[in-house]
């Protein structure tokens, strides 16, 4: 089963490897980032992961103030938001919390 993270960033670098680490427990397969005016580093921990193949890392294509809804846009054009059994789209302020059942 795959699932695919997307997610748009900036400035996110301090909190990135503790995300994804947490994800990549609970079975999310794929991760698909954003990023856009970053300036802490972000961008350079995001390439180092994509070249890894732990990530996908792309600049946001906006061009006007929508970041999250034209990287959206993009997003669903890819393989790996097209192949994926779930998509799940969060910031990276937010943690997946199941409960399953009693």
């Amino acid at each position: 089963m795959r699932i695919t993270a997307v997610t748009c960033v900036k400035d996110e670098g301090s909190v990135l490897l503790e995300w994804i680490a947490y994800h990549r427990l609970i079975w999310v397969t794929d991760f698909l980032f954003y990023s856009n005016d970053c300036t802490d580093g972000t961008v350079a921990l995001l390439d180092t992961l994509a070249t890894r193949g732990l990530v996908q890392h792309l600049p946001n294509p906006a061009e006007g103030r929508s970041y999250q809804m034209e990287a959206l846009k993009h997003a669903a054009t890819l393989p790996v938001v097209t192949q994926a059994d779930w998509v799940w789209i969060s910031d990276v302020d937010e943690f997946l919390n199941i409960h399953i059942g009693d």
